[in-house]
């Protein structure tokens, strides 16, 4: 084993050096098993802290750094916190799987952001699109549009019947008759084209407003994650390559407890436990002699002497 992995997994985990390599080879793997994972751990939370700042929510490079750097200390404290202890109960155990899924889901995401970067922006144009199109606005544009639309119908098919009377009045000569069809014929056809004009000032309006709104459009990470999802819903491959990274982050996440809860504990454990039992032995010794004042004087008595 190389002494400078040792070391390093020995300042990783807080352990002295110069006793652990002094222990049998099993404990020192298990102490450079324990500083590789949490390394591997800090790794990965300072990757998916970078990726959740920069890339979904776009903040500066200095900034997403802090993020990083910030998140990769927090699991450095839990992951070493949960190496010294001496036993994990259950609660531990729910609170840190739980913790790992959160990470393993949220880094499988960040991850996917950046594979699919440039599908993932069409979709998002997508979805505001359709954001857009539902907005009330242009829901009572389309509703005046399509009013429009059917009162045009109705006057096409008066001046029809109109032209149709013109026609037949005309082979009788043109008299009184003729001459009302033809002024209710042209008050149609100016109808006609009042209605026209409405409906491109309509058309005009709808697509000024859309492209207000989507100018006005602000991209958050709840949008990012939505068009991921609506992509991954048209393109399955996307969930496989999801359900890899996912699966991946959750094992790294999880090594550490799944190691630290087996019961194959190695010398340099064992010596350590019996410290810390020797400690809390002493520890509740010397309190209970400051609760009997018998034992506290023959304890200063011992002392003085």
């Amino acid at each position: 084993m190389s002494k400078n992995i040792l070391k390093t997994s020995c300042f990783i985990t807080g352990d002295e050096f110069a006793q652990v390599s002094k222990e049998s080879l099993k404990s020192q793997d298990k102490v450079t098993t324990y500083g590789l994972i949490i390394l591997m751990v800090m790794i990965l939370w300072f990757l998916n802290g970078f990726l959740l700042s920069h890339v979904i929510l776009n903040y500066s490079i200095p900034i997403s750094l802090v993020v990083s750097f910030l998140s990769m200390m927090i699991v450095y404290v839990v992951e070493t916190s949960i190496i010294k202890m001496s036993k994990i109960n259950l609660l531990t155990k729910i609170v840190r799987f739980s913790l790992a899924f959160l990470i393993a889901a949220i880094g499988s995401i960040s991850v996917d952001e950046v594979i699919f970067k440039s599908d993932i922006s069409v979709q998002l144009l997508k979805d505001n699109q359709k954001e857009v199109l539902n907005s009330p606005i242009s829901n009572d544009i389309n509703k005046q549009l399509n009013e429009l639309k059917s009162k045009s119908v109705i006057i096409e098919s008066n001046i029809q019947d109109m032209n149709s009377q013109m026609i037949a009045e005309s082979k009788t000569g043109y008299g009184l008759k003729t001459k009302l069809i033809e002024r209710q014929l042209i008050d149609l056809k100016n109808q006609r084209d009042l209605n026209n004009t409405n409906i491109a000032a309509l058309n005009q309006n709808i697509s000024n407003s859309n492209s207000n709104l989507l100018k006005g459009t602000e991209n958050g990470i709840i949008k990012n994650v939505m068009a991921l999802i609506h992509y991954n819903n048209e393109n399955p491959a996307g969930w496989v390559l999801w359900s890899f990274f996912f699966l991946l982050f959750l094992i790294i996440e999880a090594l550490c407890i799944i190691i630290k809860s087996s019961n194959n504990l190695t010398s340099y454990e064992v010596k350590k436990e019996n410290q810390d039992s020797l400690s809390t032995s002493q520890y509740l010794h010397f309190v209970d002699s400051k609760k009997d004042p018998i034992r506290e004087g023959l304890r200063l008595l011992h002392a003085t002497i």
